[in-house]
């Protein structure tokens, strides 16, 4: 069962979950779990730079995760392209 957003003091946005819909940006509309499949980095963005947004605890953590694997497959994939070239050959 999906837990209620909870309100950690007055006027502090409520901690989006799985199941909420963002309201703003590039990603108006979709649910919190739709963006994390697609583009958890923005997710981590959205938490710690836009002032009305935030994540559940969870859900940042898991969003921080899913974006470091993202970056390390593309820095493996980027290094493994140069090194076929020769490019980086040490």
């Amino acid at each position: 069962m999906a837990r209620l957003p909870t309100i950690h003091k007055a006027n502090q946005p409520i901690a989006h979950t799985r199941g909420m819909r963002v309201t703003f940006g590039k990603y108006k509309g979709l649910l919190v779990e739709e963006i994390l499949d697609e583009n958890a980095g923005w997710l981590v963005w959205a938490h710690e730079n836009v002032e009305h947004f935030r994540l559940d605890e969870d859900i940042y953590q898991e969003a921080m995760a899913r974006d470091v694997q993202r970056r390390a497959r593309n820095e493996i994939k980027r290094y493994a392209e140069y090194n076929f070239w020769g490019d980086f050959d040490d």
